[in-house]
């Protein structure tokens, strides 16, 4: 991004010109071109049509994991559906994670607000993690997801909900997964492992599903697929257990 501090004084405008023309203050204008204040989207995109420069794509309702930290307001509050969480539920596979040595896992706030319903789904996150996934804050509701309603466990719309989700790459594609996301359907509520969005030059829907146990057969699987009406990414157990989820995952981001 340009620096809005550098392109004004190229363009011989004081602060007082460009913050009267930008219905603010000269002060506040100082606040967000020295870094004091973080630009809001809609004022940085009208400083910079004030300026001449062109619009910039407007970045997806996430924060980092950091950033939520430091922000306080009930609005902001990640959301979490009642059951076990990553934080909560009986990990076993003691053999496998000290085969994993895992060095990057989560701390325990913010796995005590990812839902899991078995215990092999952590397993498959702390190998994203230890490929470079970080934590993040992301409001799955305003994303525009074009299929089906996006609810919570109780059949209520998200809407400005944040819940927590894991952000990464691929290739030249970034990705925001969001754990254990309901899709309300027209007969029924289904609530897939996670929610994947794959954006970049291009961008990609799919929901994942990480077979183990309960899964059912492959007849309930194209029945459910054509219901969703949406890429599913299924994961056999042998990915996870082999230690190769995170390229797996790697590899079907970027085949969608």
């Amino acid at each position: 991004m340009e620096d809005i501090q550098e392109v004004r004084k190229k363009r011989g405008y004081s602060q007082l010109y460009v913050a009267n023309g930008c219905q603010m203050s000269p002060g506040t204008l100082s606040a967000y071109e020295t870094g004091r204040r973080k630009w809001p989207f809609g004022v940085l995109e009208r400083v910079r049509k004030f300026l001449g420069l062109p619009p910039q794509e407007k970045p997806l309702p996430v924060l980092t994991w950091a950033e939520h930290q430091q922000i306080v307001p009930q609005d902001r509050r990640i959301h979490v559906d009642p059951g076990f969480t990553w934080a909560t539920i009986d990990l076993k596979y003691e053999d496998l994670y000290k085969q994993m040595k895992p060095t990057r896992t989560p701390s325990e706030a913010f796995r005590s607000l990812v839902r899991t319903d078995i215990c092999s789904e952590p397993f498959h996150w702390s190998q994203l993690f230890e490929a470079g996934a970080e934590a993040t804050a992301g409001c799955p509701g305003q994303l525009n997801f074009p299929y089906h309603p996006l609810v919570d466990c109780s059949g209520h719309p998200l809407g400005n909900q944040y819940r927590a989700a894991f952000t990464g790459t691929a290739g030249d594609y970034k990705w925001l997964l969001f754990p254990q996301i309901t899709l309300m359907l027209p007969d029924r509520f289904h609530r897939p492992d996670g929610l994947l969005l794959r954006y970049g030059a291009d961008v990609r829907w799919a929901v994942t599903q990480l077979d183990g146990g309960a899964h059912q057969n492959d007849a309930w699987d194209r029945k459910l697929d054509a219901m969703i009406k949406v890429p599913t990414l299924r994961f056999p157990s042998r990915h996870a257990l082999g230690l190769q989820f995170a390229s797996a995952f790697r590899d079907a981001v970027l085949g969608l």
